[in-house]
C-alpha cells in the first residue's frame, strides 16, 4: 500500500479526535471543565505528535523503543492540561480513567509506529 496513506490515516485520527474534544469543550455545558480536552484532544495531539515524530524516521535497534517516548510525551501532555485547567478532583475512577488514557493514547501512537516501521521496510530477496 501507499506510505502516505499511513500518514493520512494518522493524521486523520489526530484531527478527528482533536476537533471532536475541542467542541464539546467549547459547546457543551453540561460536562466538568477540561473533560473533552483530558479525554480528547490531548491523545489527539499526541497521534499528530508522533505522526511528526515518525517523519524523521528515527533509527532505534528494535521497534518497541519508542514506546517510553509515546508515554512520556502523554504524561506531559495530560500533566499540562491538568495544570491548566487546575483539575484538582483525583480519587481513585478519575486516577484509573487518566491511566487507561495515558495507555490507549501510547498504544495507539506504537501501532501507527509499528505500522510506519513495516511500510518503510525494504523487501528482502530470498
Amino acid at each position: 500500500m501507499n506510505k502516505g496513506l499511513y500518514y493520512f490515516l494518522q493524521l486523520l485520527l489526530a484531527a478527528i479526535l482533536l476537533a471532536v474534544g475541542l467542541l464539546i469543550e467549547i459547546r457543551s455545558t453540561v460536562t466538568v471543565e477540561g473533560a473533552g480536552v483530558f479525554l480528547l484532544a490531548v491523545p489527539g495531539a499526541v497521534i499528530f505528535l508522533a505522526m511528526i515524530i515518525e517523519l524523521f524516521k528515527i533509527k532505534t535497534k528494535t521497534v518497541w523503543h519508542h514506546i517510553p517516548i509515546y508515554l512520556v510525551l502523554t504524561l506531559l501532555a495530560e500533566g499540562a492540561a491538568i495544570f491548566y485547567f487546575k483539575f484538582n478532583h483525583f480519587g481513585p475512577r478519575i486516577i484509573v480513567l487518566f491511566t487507561v488514557v495515558i495507555l490507549v493514547t501510547t498504544a495507539i501512537c506504537e501501532i501507527f509506529h509499528y505500522i510506519h516501521y513495516v511500510a518503510n521496510k525494504k523487501p528482502r530477496i530470498i
